[in-house]
């Protein structure tokens, strides 16, 4: 995996939401299933203003655990790795039985919530 992120790809410097987003794309996650609060201003507008392959593509989801489920599904059916985004507290409790279910599959998922 490469660990460096290319701070010249854009005019401006690269963000921590920059830095996330490319290292969730360079660790083989392709998508990154968000129910987003407003803790994740940043990462929107990351998202928002990359137009390359260099960062994941976000998929909106209506609820946190449906999030969980989609992300686990499509690493059950491609192997590769995925991304959750949930609001603070509440998102994290409405999602947590379907993190239960990821995790005793053992299924490879990053889970942030904020």
């Amino acid at each position: 995996m490469n660990m460096e992120i290319d701070t010249c790809a854009k005019s401006e410097q690269r963000t921590a939401a920059d830095a996330i987003l490319i290292r969730l794309r360079q660790a083989g996650v392709r998508y990154l299933f968000a129910n987003a609060g407003t803790d994740f201003a940043s990462i929107v507008e990351s998202m928002a203003g990359e137009e390359s392959d260099a960062m994941v593509e976000p998929v909106l989801v209506p609820h946190e655990a449906v999030a969980v489920a989609m992300a686990h599904g499509y690493t059950m059916v491609t192997g590769e790795p995925q991304a959750v985004m949930v609001h603070v507290s509440v998102g994290t409790a409405n999602a947590l039985c379907a993190v239960m279910n990821a995790s005793r599959l053992e299924i490879p998922m990053i889970f942030m919530a904020g």
